[in-house]
Formats: C-alpha cells, sequence, structure tokens
C-alpha cells in the first residue's frame, strides 16, 4: 500500500496552492483514497487539525504578512471573511492583538510529513474480519475527534470501567455520535448496540498513543476499524 504520509504531504500541497481560493476540501478524499467523511478523519487524526480548521490558521498566520502591503479589508476578504470585523475577530482570538496592532504573533507553519522517516513504521492497513458483536454503553454527540479523550475519561471515572471498552464512532453529518461499550452491561442506563459480523479494514497506528495523556496528542487505540460500508469507525481501548 502507497505511503499514507505521501498522500497526506500530496494533500497539504493541494490546500497550500489553494490556500487563498475557494477550496474543494472533496479533493483530500480523491487524494486519500477515502471517501469524503474519513478522509477527513484521518487527517484530523494524524495532524491534530481538520481540514477546514488548517486553512483558516494558515491564512491567519499569513494574513501577518499580507498586512504589510494591503488593507485590512483586502486581507479579511482573501482570508474568507466578509467582513473587517468578522477578520478582526478571528485575527485577535488567534495572534492575542488586533490586525492593527503590532507584537509578537502567533504562526502555524506549513505541515510536512518525513515520508522517509514515516515508512519504517508505516501505517499498516489491511482487511479482517470481526465476529457478531453485542455491546452495551452510552453514546455522546461530538463535534470533533478531539473531543474523545475527554469522553474516555469521564466515560471510566463514573462507570469505573476495568475491562476492554469499545469505541463506536458514527458519522451523522457535522456532528459525530460517538459510543463507549463493554461486552457487559453495567449500568441500567446502558443501550444495546448489535455490530453484525462484516469485513473491516484494520488501521494499526503506531504514532498515537493511547497510554500517554502528559502529550498533547489524543487518546487513542492501537487498533483503528472501518467497516466495509463506511458506515461506522471502531475503537478499541485495552482495560486497565
Amino acid at each position: 500500500m502507497e505511503n499514507i504520509y505521501r498522500k497526506l504531504n500530496n494533500v497539504i500541497d493541494y490546500l497550500e496552492g489553494h490556500l487563498f481560493e475557494d477550496i474543494n476540501y472533496n479533493e483530500i478524499s480523491k487524494i486519500l483514497e477515502m471517501n469524503e467523511i474519513y478522509s477527513k478523519i484521518i487527517f484530523e487524526l494524524l495532524t491534530n487539525y481538520t481540514p477546514v480548521e488548517y486553512v483558516r490558521l494558515r491564512r491567519l498566520s499569513e494574513a501577518v504578512f499580507l498586512l504589510k502591503n494591503q488593507k485590512i479589508v483586502e486581507v479579511a476578504i482573501m482570508c474568507g471573511y466578509d467582513s473587517r470585523e468578522g477578520f478582526s475577530r478571528a485575527f485577535k482570538k488567534f495572534h492575542g492583538v488586533s490586525p492593527s496592532q503590532s507584537g509578537e504573533f502567533k504562526f502555524l507553519n506549513r505541515l510536512e510529513f518525513n515520508e522517509t522517516e514515516f515508512s519504517k513504521l508505516p501505517l499498516n492497513m489491511s482487511w479482517c474480519e470481526m465476529p457478531r458483536l453485542i455491546l452495551y454503553g452510552v453514546t455522546y454527540t461530538l463535534f470533533s475527534i478531539k473531543e474523545i479523550e475527554g469522553i474516555i475519561l469521564k466515560f471510566k471515572k463514573k462507570y469505573n470501567v476495568h475491562e476492554k471498552i469499545y469505541g463506536i464512532l458514527d458519522n451523522r453529518g457535522e456532528k459525530l455520535r460517538y459510543t463507549l461499550a463493554l461486552s457487559t452491561c453495567i449500568d441500567k442506563n446502558f443501550e444495546k448496540v448489535i455490530l453484525n459480523k462484516n469485513k473491516y479494514i484494520q488501521i494499526i497506528n503506531p504514532y498515537f498513543d493511547y497510554k500517554t495523556s502528559a502529550s498533547k496528542r489524543l487518546i487513542l487505540p492501537d487498533v483503528e476499524i472501518f467497516d466495509g460500508d463506511n458506515h461506522y469507525l471502531l475503537f478499541t481501548f485495552p482495560g486497565n
């Protein structure tokens, strides 16, 4: 399988090449050769930014240089804002100062993956078959997979969980339904979740460590599993 990090560099090339244009985010899925929803999830998992966040912060970073020669309203339009006021609010939130002020500015550099280094420990993808699973758990609504860490810790603390946890990510447009479930029903409020026997794409990712909460990375499992119909994403977390 082609190095996923080479494909991600191609995605970055596309985003950077159209940074101040109307970006067609569907192109990301074509480059990664995944459906639109999962391509955005993979991008966020491996960069800690959604594609939209990356573009927004890169524009605000480059805006510092554009403002030296152009008016604020001109830069605002280039960065995709409908008004000078909206741009100024976003600029100040990111940099800590308004566009008309001087000071120390934040800067998000263009992302670039070392394809040679990462290819030593490739993102291993393979087809596997999982048996039918009957689980019991609680469903949460998320707006970003960055919320997963807090949800897991909250779930483990509330229910005093010491067994394997299954995380099921169900895509519903902009919102994500994230179910944390166990093989046993330990609470009356748990709902039954049935996952039928199916073929899945198993992704083993060596670059994220679910044990290390001190790092600013997401708490992620060893194995991420997509079903063949691209309906949901299954994470499994070893118990304590």
